[in-house]
C-alpha cells in the first residue's frame, strides 16, 4: 500500500471519527436539554399537583374546624397552560399516563364530593333521610366513605407520580 493510500485511509478514518464525535456530542447536548426541561417541567407540575391536592384535602373534610381555610382558588388558565404545554413536550409517556389517571380519580372525587354536598343540603332543608336516599341513591352518612375512598386514591396516585418523577430525573429507582 502506498503512502498516499495510507494517508487517504487515515483521513477518511479521522473524518468518520470526527463525525461520530459530533453526533455523540449532539446527542449528549440534546439529552441534557431534555433532562433539564423535564426537571423544570416536573417541578412545576408537582407544584400544580400539590395545589390541586390542597383543594381535594379541603373539600368535604370529615372534620372541619370553624377556622379551617377554604380550598384555594383555581390557578388562572394563563398560568396552567404553559405548564401543560411543557409537560406535553417533555413529559414521558409513563408520566403522561399517570397524570391522566390522576385526573380521572380527581373527577371521580369531585363527583362524589358534590353528591355528598347535595345530600347534606337536602337533609339540612329537612328532607327525610329515606327521601334523600330515594332521590340521590345515598344518604350523607353513606357518601362519606365514598368521598374518603376517592380522596385516598388521589393521595396514593400522587405518591406514585412523585416516585416516578424522582426515578426519571435521577435515573434510578427512588427509595421506598
Amino acid at each position: 500500500m502506498s503512502a498516499s493510500t495510507v494517508a487517504i485511509v487515515a483521513i477518511r478514518a479521522q473524518g468518520r471519527e470526527a463525525k461520530l464525535n459530533r453526533e455523540h456530542a449532539w446527542n449528549l447536548a440534546r439529552e441534557e436539554r431534555i433532562q433539564h426541561g423535564r426537571a423544570d417541567t416536573y417541578t412545576d407540575a408537582l407544584v400544580l399537583l400539590s395545589r390541586l391536592m390542597t383543594v381535594v384535602e379541603r373539600t368535604q373534610p370529615i372534620f372541619k374546624p370553624a377556622n379551617a381555610p377554604e380550598p384555594p382558588l383555581p390557578m388562572p388558565d394563563e398560568e396552567v397552560w404553559p405548564i401543560q404545554a411543557r409537560f406535553d413536550a417533555f413529559g414521558s409517556d409513563e408520566m403522561q399516563e399517570l397524570l391522566e389517571q390522576w385526573g380521572a380519580h380527581r373527577r371521580e372525587f369531585h363527583k362524589r364530593a358534590e353528591l355528598l354536598a347535595l345530600t347534606q343540603a337536602e337533609e339540612q332543608r329537612g328532607v327525610l333521610p329515606s327521601q334523600v336516599k330515594e332521590t340521590w341513591g345515598y344518604m350523607p352518612s353513606e357518601q362519606w366513605p365514598r368521598v374518603e375512598e376517592a380522596r385516598q386514591q388521589l393521595r396514593d396516585k400522587v405518591t406514585e407520580i412523585r416516585k416516578h418523577a424522582n426515578e426519571e430525573l435521577r435515573g434510578v429507582p427512588a427509595p421506598s
